[in-house]
């Protein structure tokens, strides 16, 4: 499966399918009338189809059915499929009628759960020195797995606002993580990585387009967040033996995962403490997560801004590895908090910036929580 000779007709005959599957989910949303309440914060007027991601479910089946009996001692196909559905109906749900926040995160504890138990070789039960950090209790090793899901799921959710930023963001982490599960040998991973940058490629013209466009929604943003929190599990559980030359120690391997998902983690962050900051509850709301912000100071264009966020991930990811190969563990993971510490710093200056330019009647955040 490393073989360019099917990795290059894979990719091509995935992302047609997720094309078409995208384009034929859209068709029933128009047909049927399945559009969301409209909110004060949606920046496009017109109603737009915003469920294109249940289409991500099928084509995945679609990719992994053919080869379900290669997933055997790395993940269980039927929990990975079972619970992938799980979340992507949740999504679903969440799109049409958006539920409550505690129903959202009991329903995504439910799902991770059910993975979790049918493959208990993926908890975290180890970090191997991560912020002095080794073995953990098997309960607090379960409670910390499920917290890694909750936020991964979510984090990515936050995020899908604009046109193309969600998905191009997510092409950039998948290839991330094709690349490294490709250079431990890890082929079942590896499969997946690439067959989530063929859905989402072929979803991406669908969510560009001026005249048909369709939004993956909170289907396919929690389907891609759950997807990521299935390849940190196996990334940490895996075996590194091969490069533990170039890379001095256990400890560094969860900052792959970190510097992968840098924009999710640094919007959770700055989004939840801004809110706090001026009185709104964390889980309301509002335009000023790090695409609106980069739509506002640095180009009106969804595109552009989509494109210039996948290139920082790039640029992140190439810095830390350089780092990691050439500083001790405890320097690397203090470099990354660090430079992490400056970035939310930076988007918090530009958030209230944002509030001042816009006034109080724009800076209002909406409240969505429900009861």
């Amino acid at each position: 499966m490393f073989n360019i000779i099917f990795i290059i007709p894979f990719i091509a005959l995935m992302s047609l399918f997720s094309f078409f599957a995208s384009k034929s989910v859209r068709s029933v949303i128009n047909e049927y009338k399945l559009y969301p309440e409209r909110k004060k914060r949606d920046i496009h007027n017109e109603l737009i189809p915003s469920s294109i991601g249940v289409g991500f479910l099928f084509v995945f089946i679609a990719g992994t059915i053919f080869y379900q009996g290669e997933f055997l001692n790395v993940i269980d196909y039927s929990a990975l499929t079972i619970s992938v559905a799980g979340i992507t109906v949740l999504g679903y749900l969440d799109d049409l009628n958006a539920l409550s926040s505690k129903r959202k995160l009991f329903f995504q504890i439910v799902c991770i759960c059910l993975f979790l138990y049918f493959n208990q070789h993926l908890i975290v039960q180890n970090l191997h020195f991560f912020l002095g950090i080794t073995e953990i209790s098997f309960t607090m090793s379960i409670i910390f797995s499920v917290f890694i899901g909750i936020i991964m799921i979510n984090g990515l959710n936050l995020i899908d606002g604009i046109d193309g930023f969600a998905a191009i963001i997510s092409i950039v982490c998948s290839s991330f993580f094709a690349l490294i599960f490709w250079s431990i040998g890890s082929t079942i991973p590896f499969l997946l990585s690439i067959l989530i940058v063929a859905i989402v490629a072929g979803y991406l013209p669908v969510n560009i387009s001026k005249n048909k466009k369709g939004f993956m929604g909170d289907s396919g943003s929690m389907f891609l967040g759950y997807v990521f929190f299935i390849f940190t599990l196996i990334l940490l559980k895996s075996e590194f033996t091969f490069i533990y030359n170039i890379v001095k120690t256990e400890s560094v391997i969860p900052l792959a995962a970190l510097s992968i998902y840098i924009i999710p983690i640094l919007d959770t962050l700055s989004i939840y403490y801004y809110r706090f900051s001026i009185g709104k509850k964390p889980l309301s709301a509002d335009n000023f997560h790090i695409h609106h912000m980069m739509l506002h100071f640095v180009n009106p264009n969804h595109i552009i801004v989509s494109l210039i966020t996948g290139v920082f991930i790039v640029v992140f990811c190439t810095v830390m590895s350089i780092v990691t190969f050439l500083y001790s563990g405890a320097i690397a993971i203090s470099i990354y908090f660090i430079l992490l510490f400056f970035l939310v710093l930076c988007v918090l200056y530009y958030k209230s910036k944002m509030r001042l330019e816009l006034g109080n009647s724009s800076g209002n955040v909406e409240q969505i929580d429900k009861e």
